[in-house]
């Protein structure tokens, strides 16, 4: 099997289940296909949290990433401070604890590496309703995740990325 079609099978996996266990032949592999494509980046695993250090709108912030998350999501205080342009709370976001009010923003740009995503919409809401003084900007989902091909190495807490 190809390593295109390794990686593709395993961003498949990554972005229905979630995590992806690799042998030492794929970690291998995937330290070749960064070298050569792509990078890696570190990942901090926080009570079976992953985040990464990213950039919003050019400012320096932590992204929890949320494979069960089909699109990305900014909590609403944290786009205000980082000079998101938010539209009026009149959409929906819907997960595990219900549905939650949402506002549609426009951001110029979101980075996770040497990954930039310019000048998208995203929506946002008040992540704080559960968590009190959360430390993250927001749900960095499978929506990013897979346009820049992602596989996440638990073991490793590392990303792989190539966009």
């Amino acid at each position: 099997m190809n390593l295109f079609r390794s990686i593709a099978i395993a961003i498949t996996f990554t972005a229905t289940v979630g995590l992806v266990p690799i042998s030492a032949k794929d970690e291998v592999q995937y330290r070749n296909f960064t070298n050569a494509k792509g990078q890696s980046i570190s990942a901090v695993l926080v009570d079976n949290h992953i985040f990464v250090d990213g950039k919003l709108n050019n400012n320096p912030v932590k992204w929890l990433i949320d494979t069960g998350a089909d699109n990305s999501l900014l909590h609403l205080k944290a786009a205000q401070d980082n000079n998101v342009v938010v539209g009026p709370m009149d959409k929906k976001v819907y997960g595990i604890g219900g549905s939650a009010p949402a506002a549609g923003c426009m951001v110029d740009s979101v980075s996770m590496g040497n990954a930039v995503f310019k000048k998208r919409k995203i929506l946002a809401t008040d992540l704080d309703r559960f968590q009190q003084d959360i430390d993250y900007v927001g749900l960095f989902g499978a929506d990013f995740m897979r346009e820049c091909n992602a596989v996440i190495t638990y073991r490793e807490q590392r990303i792989f990325l190539k966009q």
